[in-house]
Order: C-alpha cells, then sequence, then structure tokens
C-alpha cells in the first residue's frame, strides 16, 4: 500500500506542475544553455569585482542546471572551471598565502565544497528519475500506464510527422477476462494480465509501445508501420496471445482494434485511440476474438 501511495502522490506531483525538473533531466537543452551563459555570466562578475566579492555560492545556480541536465560529468568540469576560476582572481589581484600548504587546501577546500554538492545534485536527479520510472509504469504489468502513453504518443506522432512517416495503433481487449476473476479470484486475473503483458513485450519490436490503458485493455503503438503491416502485426499479436492462454489454462481469447495513419495524413493522440476503441468494441459485438480495422 505504501508503493502505491508513494506513486499516486508522484503521479499528482507531477501532473500538477513539476514537469520543468522532468524537462531538465530529460529534453530542455535551452536548460543546459542557460546554465553554461549563466557560469560565464558569473565568472565575468567574479572577475570584474576580484577579491572584494564572493562569488563562490551564485556558482551553484548553474551547477544544479547542468548537473540536473547533463548528470555528474558535466557538473564536475563546471566545478572544475569555477575552482579555476578563483585561483586565476586570486593570483590577479594579489591574494597571497603565508605558506604554499595553505593556498593548496584553499584550492582542495573549494574543490571539495563544488564536489558534495555535486553528489548531492547527482542523488536528486537519480531519485527523481526513479519516481518519474515508477509514475509512468502500471504497477502490476511494468508496462506503461495511461499518462505515460499519452505522453509517449504525442511525442511519437510528432516525430512521425516530421518524418512523413506512417504510424499504427492496436487497441487489445481481453474476452471473458471477467470470468477469470469471478470463477478463480482476482490473482488468478493478475496472472492473466501479466502474462499478456509479458508475452507483448517478448514478441513486438523494440520501438514499439505497449501500454496497459486500464483494467484488461492493452494499447500498442507501431510506429513507421503502414495499414497492411499492421495487421500482419495484429493477427501474429492474436496468435501468440492466444497460445499463452492455451498454454496456462485460461478461457481467455482477443478482441482487437486497428487504425493506422497514412504519412500524408493529420494525426493526434486522442483521435488514434477513439478510433482504435471503437473498431475493438465493433470487434466484440460481432463476436469477440477478432480483428477489426477502422
Amino acid at each position: 500500500m505504501g508503493g502505491q501511495q508513494m506513486q499516486a502522490r508522484t503521479e499528482t506531483w507531477m501532473d500538477n506542475g513539476s514537469h520543468w525538473i522532468l524537462d531538465l533531466v530529460e529534453q530542455r537543452h535551452a536548460a543546459r544553455y542557460a546554465a553554461w551563459v549563466m557560469f560565464v555570466v558569473i565568472a565575468l562578475f567574479d572577475w570584474l569585482t576580484g577579491a572584494e566579492l564572493t562569488m563562490g555560492p551564485f556558482y551553484l545556480v548553474p551547477l544544479f542546471l547542468v548537473g540536473m541536465r547533463d548528470g555528474w560529468r558535466a557538473t564536475m568540469l563546471m566545478s572544475l572551471l569555477a575552482v579555476a576560476m578563483s585561483i586565476i582572481i586570486g593570483l590577479r589581484y594579489g591574494h597571497r598565502f603565508s605558506s604554499e600548504f595553505f593556498f593548496y587546501f584553499s584550492v582542495f577546500g573549494r574543490l571539495m565544497y563544488y564536489t558534495a554538492f555535486m553528489f548531492l545534485i547527482e542523488l536528486l536527479r537519480n531519485a527523481f528519475l526513479i519516481q518519474v520510472k515508477m509514475a509512468d509504469r502500471d504497477a502490476l504489468t511494468g508496462l506503461l500506464n495511461r499518462r505515460a502513453l499519452f505522453r509517449t504518443l504525442d511525442f511519437e506522432l510528432a516525430r512521425t510527422a516530421r518524418g512523413k512517416q506512417p504510424v499504427s495503433l492496436l487497441f487489445v481487449d481481453c474476452d471473458n477476462f471477467k470470468g477469470v476473476n469471478d470463477s478463480q479470484g482476482h490473482a488468478a486475473g493478475d496472472e492473466v494480465l501479466k502474462a499478456v503483458a509479458i508475452t507483448l513485450r517478448s514478441e513486438l519490436r523494440t520501438i514499439d509501445i505497449v501500454a496497459r490503458l486500464g483494467g484488461d485493455e492493452f494499447v500498442i503503438v507501431l510506429p513507421d508501420t503502414t495499414g497492411d503491416a499492421m495487421l500482419t502485426v495484429a493477427q501474429k499479436v492474436q496468435s501468440v496471445l492466444t497460445a499463452a492462454m492455451e498454454r496456462d489454462g485460461w478461457p481467455v481469447t482477443f478482441s482487437i482494434g486497428a487504425h493506422s495513419v497514412p504519412a500524408s495524413d493529420t494525426r493526434d493522440a486522442e483521435s488514434l485511440i477513439a478510433k482504435s476503441d471503437l473498431a475493438m468494441y465493433l470487434a466484440k459485438r460481432q463476436g469477440k476474438n477478432q480483428i477489426v480495422v477502422a
């Protein structure tokens, strides 16, 4: 229960405006450039003010940005530059030490200061990435959940649209799943869902996107796949899933709705899923265990 509550809190937190951290970690190149521009500005101000002002704490801001975006190596590079900057400024303005030991100790202290901050950033970054992964995954099957599916699908549709490439989607529903829950218990139903997830992951390409939309419904996104190829994949998916159910003695079959968007057509995630969903319900109304193309 504790893990489920943590996942729910993380999903709510992310949906209510924490995406700036996710953007830093995953995709915003602007954060990298902003961090380095900020570092140069602080270094220039450090150079102009000399020993009168200590700019050390101000370097922590670009260090945080670059650390969250690019990890510990980039943070270490920026830290070394900050230490080098402090040495150069000290020499320029005639900052003298009574002993060379104190000079080296001062340099070492600054390096340890930034290194400790670097490790804190890396711990925060890794913890956040783990929470993102937990929030994006269905707890039972390990597949993408609904929220992650829509975000990933939006990205994939934008990518294929830019490249004028087709994209297809399969909406898979487990026939007679309620009967398994009612007759054998929810634990057996969970095993069915996990078996479906394992089978789909093992049979599909690495570029294909597999998600559990909810209940006994699964969605498969097939990038760069035309209508004819989509139908072939749908038949294969239905065949291997049925074989997996028969092997374990579960009376479950699969209704599949399929929809393909040609390279020249406009596309959006909502309409693509809605059309595939409608085709799946058509398959169920026509007697289940069928494939219907929208």
